[in-house]
């Protein structure tokens, strides 16, 4: 289903081309039906006065077109939702995966929009590492003591799987009350 926001368009026309559009089985009217049954939000309101119609598959497909693949308006969006991607304040894994993932897949998003990006590190990695909580930005910065060279998005992605994976062990170690099971005989 279609959300009707521009960050989702992408992911949405290219599996319903995918299953929908190209299935030779399926007639246009259809096609409409499922265009209408995926869709909610903005992307319904466009299609609300079409009349499921044989006739009507095609314009329907392209009034949403039209309006989603507005390739200024998408990078726009991605860019907004990178920026205003949360802040994982309390360095909880939860926050600093939803950082992680949200920044690479924003980032693969402005590629497949044939953006180039692969120049961006410096500035990616500082807008990163300033929504880190304050114990995991000390320790990434820790980790580049010694290196005189700007960090790639490379290092940070591996720095926060790192963390990442030592918060999960050191959180599955604890009972349901927050004690370390170790301690506890």
């Amino acid at each position: 289903t279609f959300s009707g926001k521009f960050n989702d368009w992408m992911e949405f026309k290219d599996l319903f081309i995918a299953i929908i559009v190209r299935d030779s089985r399926l007639s246009p009217v259809e096609k409409l039906q499922q265009l209408k049954t995926h869709v909610q939000g903005e992307a319904a309101e466009l299609l609300r006065s079409i009349p499921v119609t044989d006739a009507n598959f095609e314009s329907a497909w392209k009034s949403l077109e039209d309006h989603y693949s507005n390739k200024r308006r998408l990078v726009s969006v991605l860019i907004q939702n990178m920026l205003n991607l949360p802040a994982a304040s309390s360095g909880s894994v939860v926050e600093i995966k939803n950082l992680l993932s949200g920044t690479v897949n924003t980032l693969a998003a402005l590629s497949q929009l044939k953006k180039t990006t692969d120049q961006w590190d410096d500035l990616v990695v500082a807008l990163t590492t300033r929504k880190l909580d304050k114990r995991s930005f000390r320790e990434w910065e820790s980790s580049l003591s010694t290196e005189v060279e700007p960090p790639t998005l490379q290092r940070l992605k591996t720095f926060l799987e790192q963390r990442v994976t030592m918060l999960e062990i050191i959180g599955s170690k604890k009972d349901s009350k927050g004690k370390d099971k170790s301690n506890s005989s």
